[in-house]
């Protein structure tokens, strides 16, 4: 996964209070072979069409859990079932409401060829603190 240099600058406006707007955050899918990199922005990755069991998943702020140590941080599993065919998907991206992308990441063993009713793409995400 990469952390784009706009989500960093984020974070840190946040902690230090300059940034006090609360954003929803919603997963998306890409089906380009993109490159992902910490300048990667919307306009480098194309999001799969809506319909056939895909659309964007907004992410709840309080369904993200901490482990103890508060260096990770967990989403629960988000699972698109596809009703038809989508083509090659080749990873995901988070963005804020004002569109930016946070992170993405191209899936390590993809692309997927979704071409059935009932394929499945499932996402796991953890963000950790070093």
């Amino acid at each position: 996964m990469i952390i784009t240099s706009a989500a960093k600058t984020l974070a840190l406006s946040y902690l230090v209070s300059k940034e006090t707007t609360v954003r929803t955050l919603t997963l998306r899918l890409f089906s380009n072979n993109a490159t992902v990199s910490d300048t990667t922005s919307a306009a480098d990755l194309t999001e799969v069409t809506s319909g056939n069991g895909y659309s964007a998943i907004a992410l709840t702020g309080s369904s993200w859990t901490a482990n103890a140590t508060g260096t990770n941080l967990s989403y629960p599993s988000q699972t698109w079932t596809f009703t038809g065919p989508k083509g090659n998907i080749y990873g995901y991206y988070v963005t804020n409401s004002a569109g930016t992308v946070l992170w993405a990441e191209v899936f390590p063993s993809g692309p997927y060829n979704v071409q059935n009713n009932g394929d499945l793409i499932t996402v796991d995400i953890t963000l950790t603190m070093a």
